[in-house]
């Protein structure tokens, strides 16, 4: 009887391990995916407002070098992408090697976001 009850709460763990460790892969898509659309947004708006800008005050010359702007603003992207990325690596790290303080940490700030 013991064995049985054994073997079964081991799927149970099996089974919530494979989900905690979706979940942090699927938040991690979302995390990284929405933080490109966001800075890929607010690039196309940068540019149509300098374009709105010139054409208001009737400016002429080359446009500015919006290759230089996309580039300098990479680095904050990619900082916001890693520490976006440090509580999926929570669940994830946590469920792959049952470390209870990373899925606490994990179920925690999901929780509150």
């Amino acid at each position: 009887q013991e064995p049985l009850v054994v073997a079964e709460r081991r799927a149970q763990d099996f089974k919530l391990r494979n989900r905690v460790i979706g979940i942090s892969a699927a938040l991690a898509a979302y995390v990284v995916l929405s933080s490109v659309l966001d800075w890929a947004l607010d690039m196309s708006m940068v540019i149509e407002t300098v374009r709105k800008t010139r054409e208001a005050e009737h400016l002429s010359g080359t446009d500015p070098n919006f290759g230089l702007r996309a580039l300098s603003t990479l680095p904050k992207l990619s900082t916001g992408v890693a520490l976006s990325l440090l509580v999926p690596l929570c669940g994830y790290c946590g469920a792959r090697n049952n470390h209870a303080c990373l899925l606490g940490t994990f179920s925690c700030c999901n929780c509150l976001s």
